[in-house]
């Protein structure tokens, strides 16, 4: 970032900075950097994920995700995940229509 614009940005007084769309609101171009994430398997990473999910050979795609928005601790026994799912085939569908278009790019 310019240092003309983070000076016009901490000009704006808002307290959520990283907003989308503060950028262009001040005036200021923005661009999309395409990113392509590689699949990883469930539970690898350094969040402290429950023993349950780190044991499972799931590797995140529409399909294991569509189960595991629709109940977490069905999906995986045993998993510590306070969500409890969205019961509606629409709603998530809708979610990983979104986590879709968010994440090719588009």
């Amino acid at each position: 970032m310019s240092k003309r614009a983070l000076a016009a940005l901490l000009l704006h007084n808002e307290v959520n900075l990283f907003l989308r769309g503060i950028i262009p609101t001040l005036g200021f171009k923005t661009s999309i950097v395409p990113y392509a994430r590689q699949s990883r398997a469930a539970g690898k990473t350094d969040f402290a994920y429950s023993e349950a999910l780190r044991n499972t050979a799931i590797v995140w795609n529409e399909t294991t995700l569509d189960r595991w928005l629709a109940g977490p601790a069905t999906f995986v026994p045993g998993t510590k995940m306070a969500f409890v799912g969205l019961r509606e085939p629409r709603d998530r569908d809708d979610l990983i229509a979104f986590l879709r278009a968010r994440t090719s790019g588009k």
